[in-house]
């Protein structure tokens, strides 16, 4: 923060970021057009979309990983057998 309480962000070597621009306004035709041509393609927009299905359990990191994780092609074999033992054990 400088003196006047102004917020700054800089890289790691201490170069100051960009500021990135503004996103460009979207008015209520282009939402219009955004819904017709959704519900076109046989998509309802009802607002429950975004709710979450999450039942409060915590995240099995583990399993995660294993569904998120492709190995680099030179470790392929060195982590199906790992997995196989891990799993067998």
């Amino acid at each position: 923060m400088s003196e006047d309480g102004a917020v700054r962000f800089l890289h790691r070597r201490g170069q100051p970021l960009e500021r990135s621009p503004a996103p460009p306004p979207v008015g209520l035709h282009a939402a219009g057009e955004l819904v017709e041509y959704l519900e076109n393609a046989g998509i309802l927009i009802t607002g429950e979309e975004s709710m979450p299905s999450w039942d409060g359990e915590p995240l099995d990191l583990r399993y995660a990983m294993e569904c998120l994780w492709k190995p680099p092609p030179h470790l392929e074999e060195l982590v199906a057998r790992e997995r196989g033992t891990t799993r067998a054990a």
